[in-house]
């Protein structure tokens, strides 16, 4: 069934912080895409070992860039997007931006329930964080799967509040030592801890997107990625840009650098 842009998906958005465009991509797109994430697996893989989670971005690296830009250049995912933030001047698809996420070759990972950007963050201005968290075109990201792609997991509405004391106790890592699971622990055991930690945070969903699905959503809200090596991802992310936000990421991805 063909996409179908509707005012609740901009309602929605602003309520929940996120919105999954089912089936936008063309299949033919899909198919090229997963030809060239395929070839990226590998060669990232050799670069920085089996369990690495990511390659970005792509044009770094020795690969078809045609489609990546096909991509980014799709009428009817750009309309989808500036209806639902409201801003008829959001961009998407920089190849020297964008990237994709890879399943790990050995063994079960999840990342730690975080956000990428908290009102609590130390050298962000308290007043302009706040400010900046109820404004729709501010902090936007993406997943956009290849294959069937279960592994995020969000908190609908977290975006626009400050941590619950619910939250920083179900956000604890379920592993010590950067949250590796211990080497010797088995995987099976590792995939149902990973699970549980995912589903013990209050309020989160599952977003289990489908090949050529489009999941846009605020960055400054809890999520997380839960991953098994027998299921094979190749999902496109990236950052939603408008001229303010492109600005500002900038702003504070220098300052991130500066705590580093």
């Amino acid at each position: 069934m063909p996409f179908e842009w509707n005012d609740s998906f901009f309602a929605n958005y602003a309520a929940q912080g996120y919105a999954v465009f089912e089936g936008i991509l063309p299949a033919s797109l899909v198919a090229d895409l997963r030809r060239e994430t395929d070839k990226g697996r590998e060669i990232i893989r050799r670069e920085k070992g089996p369990q690495v989670q990511r390659l970005q971005p792509v044009e770094n690296f020795d690969l078809d860039i045609g489609p990546f830009k096909e991509f980014g250049q799709l009428p009817e995912l750009n309309d989808a997007i500036r209806r639902t933030i409201g801003r008829e001047d959001a961009w998407y698809g920089d190849t020297n931006q964008i990237g994709f996420l890879v399943e790990p070759g050995e063994r079960p990972y999840c990342t730690g329930w975080h956000r990428d950007r908290r009102f609590e963050s130390e050298k962000l201005d308290a007043e302009e964080f706040r400010t900046i968290a109820t404004r729709r075109h501010f902090i936007n990201q993406f997943n956009c799967p290849l294959y069937q792609d279960s592994s995020t997991w969000y908190v609908p509405g977290s975006d626009l509040r400050p941590d619950l004391p619910s939250e920083l106790k179900a956000a604890v890592p379920p592993f010590e030592k950067g949250r590796q699971p211990p080497e010797d622990m088995c995987p099976v055991e590792v995939e149902r801890i990973c699970l549980d930690y995912c589903r013990g945070m209050p309020g989160a969903v599952n977003l289990n997107l489908q090949p050529g699905d489009f999941a846009m959503y605020r960055g400054n809200g809890w999520h997380i990625g839960n991953y098994a090596p027998y299921r094979v991802r190749a999902t496109l992310h990236g950052q939603i840009f408008t001229p303010e936000w492109k600005k500002v990421y900038h702003e504070w991805n220098d300052l991130r650098k500066e705590r580093s």
